[in-house]
């Protein structure tokens, strides 16, 4: 996951760069990288779930998808932030970043979600090689 991992520091150093505040709201860029942050955050976790189950080491998975949930809460908070100030007449720019950081956060909810499950299948093959070994 080393990738990933570098993935995130540069969004890290390039969110740092830019976060110069407007009182106490994040600008539209600044809030699309944050929602990228944490949603890559969480399907790099999630990925760390799925890696983790496959070698049957089912308490690193579930720490890795306790940890992806977490990031993506997150994001969720900043979409929710985004979607509050929209709903109270602020201006909410809409751009090509913007969306991309969406797609973001859709991602990581689906992979989450898949990672569960392959930790669940592998659980119960982990299971039945088990009892074959009897």
């Amino acid at each position: 996951m080393r990738i990933a991992q570098n993935i995130s520091d540069l969004v890290k150093i390039r969110f740092c760069i830019i976060s110069v505040k407007r009182g106490d709201k994040m600008e539209n860029e600044q809030m699309a990288f944050q929602l990228i942050l944490h949603a890559g955050n969480a399907k790099s976790s999630a990925m760390e779930a799925i890696i983790a189950s496959n070698n049957y080491d089912f308490e690193t998975a579930n720490e890795c998808i306790e940890k992806a949930n977490e990031e993506l809460t997150i994001a969720h908070k900043a979409q929710y932030d985004l979607l509050s100030d929209f709903s109270n007449g602020e201006k909410v720019d809409v751009n090509i970043l913007m969306v991309h950081a969406q797609d973001h956060v859709s991602g990581a909810s689906l992979i989450i979600e898949m990672a569960k499950e392959i930790i669940t299948l592998n659980n119960k093959i982990y299971l039945i090689e088990q009892k074959g070994e009897r």
